[in-house]
């Protein structure tokens, strides 16, 4: 089993972490993507395992710099973030020409991100049920959050931006927690948020 774990950053202090393995292996894999693994050989009937953490976390505005353009090259460890997959199709020719449509004619970075967020955050809202890859949320024009989610990292990945999808959940007062989905994108290295199914732009 496994599942990605939160990392602390500018935007949250991760503290208390601790869990109980249920006679499974743990592995704690770091990197620009944590994720815990449990495993276990001839694993048989249930078997039951924690992992608790607590957090602090802030909310930030970014400022990107007006005069950043995108770079040539980035660490290695980032190139899975540029490549096209079967739901983030950054390699297929409509997600091309969708990027050729919107490019600005400015060639710094910040009007890119602009124009990117405007695209996929114009589609309809839509409540699809499972997932919505790119192709798709782009040409039904309509997409709930990982539809337009996926449309906005395959065409960052395009135009050679680093592209990440994130989940997790939008706590509001009380007992509501609503499952969501949004992007981040490596600039200036750091992963800095977009949403554009609320209109979170950094």
């Amino acid at each position: 089993v496994r599942t990605f774990l939160p990392s602390p950053d500018d935007r949250q202090r991760v503290f208390d972490e601790e869990g109980d393995a249920g006679g499974l292996v743990f592995e704690n894999t770091p990197g620009l993507d944590r994720v815990g693994r449990w495993t276990g050989a001839s694993v048989k009937g249930r078997r039951t395992f924690t992992h608790t953490f607590s957090f602090l976390g802030e909310q930030v505005r970014y400022e990107i710099d007006p005069t950043l353009t995108v770079p040539d090259r980035y660490p290695a460890e980032l190139q899975e973030h540029l490549e096209a997959t079967g739901e983030i199709q950054s390699d297929s020719p409509e997600i091309a020409a969708a990027l050729e449509e919107i490019r600005p004619a400015e060639t710094t970075l910040l009007p890119l991100l602009g124009a990117i967020h405007a695209k996929a955050s114009s589609l309809e809202s839509r409540p699809f049920k499972g997932t919505t890859d790119a192709l798709t949320a782009l040409k039904l024009g309509e997409a709930s959050c990982n539809g337009r989610s996926r449309l906005f990292a395959a065409l960052a990945r395009r135009a050679h931006l680093p592209a990440r999808l994130v989940g997790g959940l939008i706590l509001e007062s009380g007992t509501k927690r609503v499952g969501h989905q949004w992007v981040e994108v490596w600039v200036a290295g750091r992963w800095i948020p977009f949403c554009p199914t609320n209109g979170w732009f950094a």
